[in-house]
C-alpha cells in the first residue's frame, strides 16, 4: 500500500494530481451544503456572528500570524457551528485508505493519506474526533514566506 502525506497532494485545474494519479476531486453537480446557504440562523448563531464581525470588522488580518487569525476568527467561527454531538477541533491527525478503482493509474492497489489538518467540525466520542465532514486546511503559495499577506 502506497501512502502519502497531504502536504504531498495539489490540486490542478480540478483534479487531484499526486504525481503518479490524477483523478476528479468529486462528481460534478451540487454541492451538498448548497441547502445550507438558504437556512436561517437562530437567535444564539446570530448573537455569536455578529459578536464575531464586531470583534474582527476594523482587524487587519492581513498582517497578522497564522496562530493569531486562528484564534480570533477560524475557530471561533467552527465553534458557532457546533451542534449536538459536534464540536470543532483543531490539529486533527488523519488517516484514510482510499481504493485504487477511485483513481486513474492507481489500479487495484490502495493508497493510504495521512497528515494533520488544521482543524475540523466532527462528532466528539469520547474526547476523541471522529467522521469529520468539515476540514480545514490552510493552503499556502509559499511553504518558507515569511510575510503573512501572500497567504
Amino acid at each position: 500500500m502506497r501512502t502519502l502525506c497531504f502536504s504531498d497532494l495539489s490540486v490542478v485545474d480540478g483534479l487531484l494530481d499526486l504525481g503518479f494519479v490524477r483523478s476528479r476531486l468529486h462528481a460534478p453537480g451540487p454541492e451538498p451544503w448548497d441547502s445550507f446557504a438558504r437556512t436561517e440562523l437562530v437567535g444564539d448563531e446570530r448573537t455569536e456572528l455578529t459578536a464575531l464581525h464586531k470583534r474582527l470588522a476594523y482587524y487587519t488580518t492581513a498582517r497578522v500570524n497564522e496562530a493569531t487569525l486562528w484564534a480570533r476568527a477560524i475557530y471561533p467561527l467552527l465553534v458557532v457551528a457546533e451542534a449536538g454531538d459536534v464540536r470543532a477541533w483543531s490539529q486533527v491527525a488523519l488517516s484514510v485508505v482510499v481504493r485504487g478503482s477511485d483513481f486513474r493509474g492507481l489500479g487495484d492497489e490502495p493508497l493510504r493519506l495521512q497528515g494533520v489538518v488544521d482543524g475540523a467540525l466532527a462528532v466528539d466520542a469520547a474526547g476523541q474526533p471522529v467522521a469529520p465532514f468539515l476540514l480545514v486546511v490552510e493552503a499556502k503559495r509559499a511553504l518558507d514566506a515569511v510575510d503573512p499577506l501572500p497567504q
